[in-house]
């Protein structure tokens, strides 16, 4: 890397992803790096030359403080390199392929010519472009014999050059020193400038053609000048004229073989009968006929002889030249046209013309000297230029808004191309070559349709400069036919054969995509959400720009129609439905069907409700919401057919339930008194019998399961009243003290068989309440059954009643230190049928299961509340509260404990 007097650096990449740096002559300024042949990198100085061996790793010092090298070049020669100097011009250097550092240095181009050079390019052949410090670009051979010459460009005007680059369109692109940046080909495209450095002295007003090579051109109050096309030269002939008329504008220029004719802002119109325009001054004279005769705009010479004349605000008159006496005769002047603005003529046969004006276009008949009638045309039309064809006949119109064509033998103006083909404005200056190709100007742009292919080509106004274009003529150069354009500084001289032939290698490249206003990533795919509002994209045109090429675009599945493309501004479209679009580009010509040339795919995604898989999805949700609905629904009737049969079952068996309960509640009743005849006998005989006679074992073993048989019957019986006779209450006055004092001494017997200590504690000693005491009794009964069952040998249950006079409610709390209750089961022993699992195998303990269920349901029925606390291996507390209102004693009435028994007046406990 050379610097500015730093050296050179040499950089190499590391592990660490940086450059390790070595710096060489440090204070130099490098100005220039090659490495030919390989192995062998070259520096050039300020100070001279050095060459790195790169195999040796070491410099060797080669002219040094001899010369101020610029630049190095491989021109392509072998053991050669070419040297570009501040002082010493271009130099040669040589060496052999067995000694490289053997360099030999000859001179190329030195002297005054080639005493700076500071850049050089190598061209198409042996072509060398050499850039100079105060001399500008120079051409030469790569042989020293060449001669230079100057670059012949037709706007460089730049004398210190910076640096010269060619790119790959050939086009070579000058970095000056203070006058900017230039570009031109080397290669003939057919567009010069004429003059091709300086400017025109004035503007080109109008142009005529007076012979090979030359163009004549009215100026604006400068007279006229000879331009001569081929050598690059302007002669001023405007010599001596009378009146000075040259002084005005020059409006409008005709030449014949014979004739020079001129019309300016003044009275009359400016003429010379011509020999050569080479021959001395050109000296115009003046012919003013008649005040009207003034500020000439158009001259055309018919076949009858008569010159015609269109004035600026006039209208139309003729005169009839007279070439042995050089001047003309006959002027007449044609009221037809009022003081209409003529700016054109065409013949449009032997006694007829076309005569364009401000105010439309008519037909002229040249006999009758009048309008033909319907000869007016285009009335609401400025037409600007007309011109006639010479192979089809067909009149070509140029009007202020559009390029019309009116057809051989016929009157009716019709429109040639789309309308959105050219740009808006002034159609002008139609001119037409050799091969009726039409040229025509609209503002500063320039114009061609071919009419062989029909299409429209327009001259990029890049190539030749953006200028007001004035004026057109047709000239021949060097033999060729050239088109001519003036313009405010220069005239465009265009040669029709190569401008419509140029390759167009050019291309659209998509520089810039937003997406609602914001820059996204450019991939050969376009993906946008369903939300997204605006799209923007920005397009350049790369390669060769010879011609100004117009495009068209269409969004392809969103409009099929093509729409015009202005590459100036970005292409915005909002709101596309989801799917997938292409955007395509092509060349519009107006006329050929072009194949596209850009495009690209667009996918717009749709909302996750309208996609394939949330379809799929929703197919199989319906799917599965049908089957599981169906499936509910098979199950539902299913159920209610299982629920029919099960009812239906159950009934059956409730029936046959009740059949059975019926039945064992009509067996147990009629048990029952046989067996309360047996027990009571038993028992009897029980204390009757001392305890060693032999017969003791068995009265006991009768009485006991006698008793158990009885208990079996009273449950029985019981739960036949809880389940369907006994819903009502029947409630009497009972000293209930006394009343639960015998049916705890009821169990006393067989506590002391089991070892049992069954204690009864009461709080009163008497007490009167309205109960309920047949179900009060088989509470009592079943709750001191159930603990006896569960209470083994040597335990205790204890009995114990309690009365609330404030809230009018008895409480019984049974008690017993037996096997307990898990908390699990313990909501579960009120259940119909209900057994503990643990003792559910125990054959010693008998039963349905039906005692606690009857204690709940009497207890319910009596709207009282029961309680349960037991804890396995500690034992079991069941309380239950009833309400039972309180009485007055009746003391005339025998005793009776259901009525008023007397009780006793102290705890009675149980203990055998």
């Amino acid at each position: 890397m050379g610097t500015w007097e730093e050296g050179l650096y040499k950089l190499t990449p590391n592990k660490d992803k940086g450059y390790d740096v070595v710096t060489y002559f440090n204070g130099y300024i490098i100005s220039a790096l090659v490495e030919k042949p390989l192995g062998y990198v070259w520096a050039g100085s300020y100070f001279g030359f050095f060459v790195y061996d790169l195999h040796r790793k070491q410099w060797i010092e080669k002219g040094k403080g001899k010369m101020a090298v610029t630049q190095f070049l491989d021109s392509g020669e072998k053991n050669t390199l070419l040297c570009s100097t501040w002082n010493d011009g271009l130099l040669k250097m040589k060496w052999t392929t067995a000694s490289p550092m053997q360099v030999h240095t000859e001179p190329m181009h030195t002297g005054k010519d080639f005493l700076s050079i500071y850049r050089m390019l190598q061209g198409s052949g042996n072509r060398l472009y050499l850039g100079t410090w105060g001399e500008g670009i120079k051409i030469i051979g790569t042989e020293k014999s060449d001669l230079p010459r100057p670059l012949s460009t037709t706007h460089f005007d730049a004398s210190l050059i910076n640096t010269l680059y060619r790119d790959q369109y050939n086009n070579i692109w000058i970095g000056t020193f203070g006058k900017g940046l230039y570009r031109f080909n080397p290669n003939e495209n057919g567009v010069k400038r004429f003059p091709s450095v300086h400017t025109l002295p004035v503007s080109a007003m109008s142009l005529t053609s007076v012979e090979n090579n030359s163009i004549l051109v009215g100026t604006q109050g400068k007279g006229v000048y000879l331009c001569q096309l081929a050598n690059n030269t302007i002669i001023n002939k405007s010599g001596s004229t009378r009146q000075g008329a040259l002084n005005n504008y020059i409006l409008s220029m005709y030449s014949t073989d014979r004739l020079i004719m001129a019309g300016h802002d003044g009275y009359g119109f400016l003429y010379y009968f011509k020999k050569s325009p080479h021959s001395g001054t050109l000296t115009l004279n003046n012919f003013s006929a008649d005040k009207q005769l003034e500020k000439v705009t158009s001259f055309f010479h018919s076949e009858d002889g008569r010159v015609w004349l269109g004035s600026k605000q006039n209208g139309l008159m003729s005169v009839r030249p007279d070439q042995a006496n050089q001047t003309f005769t006959n002027y007449v002047h044609y009221d037809s046209f009022g003081r209409d603005e003529i700016t054109g003529f065409a013949p449009y046969d032997n006694h007829r013309l076309w005569i364009s004006s401000h105010s439309g276009l008519y037909l002229f008949n040249t006999q009758t000297n009048k309008i033909e009638p319907n000869g007016r045309f285009l009335s609401d039309e400025i037409v600007y230029s007309i011109a006639m064809s010479r192979r089809t006949s067909h009149l070509w119109i140029g009007t202020s808004t559009n390029l019309l064509q009116i057809d051989k033998g016929t009157t009716r103006a019709h429109t040639v191309f789309p309308p959105d083909i050219l740009p808006k404005g002034a159609i002008k200056d139609l001119t037409l070559d050799s091969e009726d190709n039409l040229w025509f100007s609209i503002g500063g742009r320039i114009f061609c349709y071919m009419t062989g292919p029909r299409i429209i080509k327009e001259i990029n106004s890049a190539v030749f400069g953006k200028h007001t274009i004035l004026s057109a003529s047709r000239a021949i150069v060097n033999h060729r036919e050239q088109i001519v354009f003036g313009s405010t500084d220069h005239l465009i001289v265009i040669d029709p054969r190569l401008a419509l032939n140029q390759p167009d290698k050019t291309q659209i490249l998509l520089t810039d995509l937003q997406i609602d206003h914001q820059k996204t990533k450019i991939d050969s795919l376009i993906r946008l959400s369903y939300q997204s509002k605006w799209v923007t994209l920005f397009f350049t045109e790369t390669g060769t720009d010879f011609y100004n090429n117009k495009y068209q675009y269409r969004i392809r599945g969103f409009m099929d129609e093509w729409q015009s493309l202005d590459l100036s501004y970005p292409v915005s479209f909002s709101q596309l439905s989801p799917g997938n679009y292409v955007f395509e580009i092509r060349k519009y010509d107006g006329f050929a069907d072009q194949p596209v040339c850009w495009s690209m795919s667009m996918t717009v995604a749709p909302p996750w409700w309208n996609t394939g898989w949330f379809y799929l999805l929703s197919a199989i949700t319906i799917l599965l919401i049908l089957s599981t609905g169906l499936y509910l629904i098979l199950r539902r009737y299913k159920k209610q057919q299982q629920r029919k049969l099960h009812k239906i079952e159950r009934l059956k068996q409730e029936e046959l339930l009740r059949e059975k309960e019926s039945f064992f509640a009509g067996l147990s009743h009629d048990l029952l008194t046989p067996f309360s005849l047996i027990i009571a006998p038993a028992n009897d005989l029980l204390r009757e019998t001392p305890p060693e006679e032999p017969c003791r074992e068995k009265l006991e073993i009768i009485a006991k399961n006698a008793s158990f048989l009885s208990d079996i019957l009273s449950t029985i019986l019981d739960y036949k009243r809880a389940e369907f006779s006994d819903t009502k209450l029947n409630e009497r006055q009972t000293e209930i003290v006394s009343f639960s004092r015998l049916i705890v001494q009821s169990f006393a017997y067989l506590a002391k068989s089991k070892n049992i200590e069954l204690r009864y504690q009461p709080a009163h000693t008497e007490l009167h309440l309205l109960i309920d005491h047949l179900k009060i009794e088989r509470i009592l009964y079943n709750l001191i059954s159930n603990s006896m069952k569960y209470t083994s040998p040597g335990g205790i249950i204890e009995v114990t009643l309690s009365y609330d006079e404030a809230l009018a409610t008895l409480c019984y709390r049974i008690k017993d230190n037996g096997s307990g209750i898990e908390k699990i089961n313990q909501q579960k022993i009120f259940d119909k049928f209900y057994r503990d699992p643990k003792h559910s195998r125990d054959q010693a303990l008998q039963g349905f299961g039906l005692g606690l269920y009857v204690v709940k349901r009497f207890v319910s029925m009596l709207h009282g509340r029961l309680t349960i606390q037991s804890e396995p291996g500690i034992g079991t507390e069941i309380s239950i509260t009833l309400p039972a209102p309180a009485c007055a004693v009746e003391t005339d009435k025998p005793f009776d404990p259901v009525r008023t028994p007397p009780g006793p007046t102290t705890p009675l406990p149980f203990s055998w």
